[in-house]
């Protein structure tokens, strides 16, 4: 004997296949389209301008952290603090582009925190796994990394799609760079 499915089953698997075909176009289109960023940070010693094209973007303190969106296409972002002074040419080639420009011998921790921030409820609050230490870097050199990551907490989206992981990246002083996960962990700054 053959089944037959429910109009009510049809509509499900047309609403989902629906919604999967809208996210695909979704990503496609901020790939193609969308503005890619850079991340950087204040160094320990001294205040830090970023400029990008020319144009001064902004001036941040020691540890304070800031993420320029950029249009696709090349840039040249200049760093200066002091006298000293370092450019970064760069091609934003795609709206997930994400790169960190360290001024410097700069450290850096990136946390994953998908399951600390978004774990709601009894069962969520059972299974809430710690935060994780996902990687560390440090030097003068650029580097890239998940363009879903977030400097504070408070910046982070209020939903997360299902499937999705959000990170955290901190500036680390470079002395604790091989520090346990769990002290790295504990001076997350929100």
């Amino acid at each position: 004997m053959r089944r037959s499915l429910s109009p009510r089953t049809i509509i499900i698997a047309f609403v989902v296949i629906a919604g999967g075909l809208v996210g695909a176009v979704i990503n496609l289109d901020r790939y193609f389209n969308g503005k890619g960023a850079v991340t950087v940070f204040g160094p320990p010693g001294g205040r830090l301008t970023v400029t990008v094209d020319g144009t001064w973007v902004d001036t941040l303190a020691p540890g304070a952290g800031t993420k320029v969106e950029l249009p696709q296409g090349p840039h040249q972002v200049t760093l200066a603090s002091g006298v000293t002074q370092k450019s970064f040419p760069l091609e934003v080639n795609s709206g997930t582009f994400h790169r960190v420009l360290p001024f410097g011998e700069q450290c850096f921790a990136l946390f994953d925190v998908t399951n600390a921030v978004y774990s709601t409820g009894l069962l969520g609050g059972l299974l809430q796994q710690k935060v994780t230490v996902e990687q560390r870097f440090c030097g003068p050199d650029a580097f890239d990394f998940p363009s879903e990551s977030y400097l504070k907490i408070s910046q982070m989206p209020q939903r997360l799609q299902a499937g999705r992981r959000v990170r955290l990246l901190q500036s680390i002083p470079c002395a604790d760079l091989q520090a346990p996960d769990a002290a790295l962990i504990a001076a997350i700054t929100p």
